[in-house]
């Protein structure tokens, strides 16, 4: 029997055609096909179990590409691949949709509709895909904000922000002449 050459992953890890790997929506499972020759032999439909993929764009609904498991895959996913024969849950990694504030069921149903799952999804869709989909645009930024948010980059701009501010403050008020005590009665 003659063994196929293995197929070199450090290639397949500098070739730009697989950048974007991360961002699909990649699923393994099981699917039964016709076997053609049994079937005629044995006279009714005989099925053969095989390993399938479905690879989806997130906010692309037209665009699914579903197939046999071939050795390409099993090293461009391994990760899923792994997932996936362990039997354990092939989940994709991302913040789930219902986590963002204000969305509501209906609202992650129809993103979810449209292969959209996590909230990294959400804010990394391209402006391509999101044409035609109300609102977009607003989720997409609020997306983003909440992504920056949870990695601490807003925070931390803001506290150097608070800090200049109190910083102008405290100089403005070194600045201020002391108002007397009985000028500032008249005062009120």
């Amino acid at each position: 029997m003659n063994e196929l050459p293995s197929i070199d992953e450090s290639v397949m890890e500098g070739d730009g055609r697989y950048a974007q790997d991360n961002k699909l929506i990649v699923k393994f499972y099981k699917y039964a096909v016709r076997n053609e020759p049994k079937s005629e032999e044995a006279g009714f439909n005989v099925f053969d179990e095989h390993d399938f993929i479905e690879i989806s764009i997130p906010g692309d609904v037209k665009s699914t590409y579903t197939g046999r498991v071939n050795r390409e895959h099993k090293a461009r996913f391994k990760a899923q691949w792994a997932a996936y024969l362990a039997g354990s849950d092939q989940a994709l990694t991302g913040t789930p949709l219902d986590k963002l504030p204000g969305m509501s069921v209906s609202l992650v149903a129809t993103l979810n509709g449209l292969k959209i799952t996590t909230v990294e999804q959400l804010a990394g869709l391209s402006d391509q895909l999101s044409t035609g989909i109300h609102g977009i645009n607003e989720l997409r930024r609020k997306a983003s904000a909440y992504l920056a948010v949870a990695k601490g980059d807003v925070v931390k701009g803001n506290t150097d922000d608070i800090e200049v501010l109190k910083k102008q403050i405290a100089d403005l008020t070194a600045q201020l002449k002391p108002v007397p005590a009985v000028e500032a009665k008249k005062a009120a």
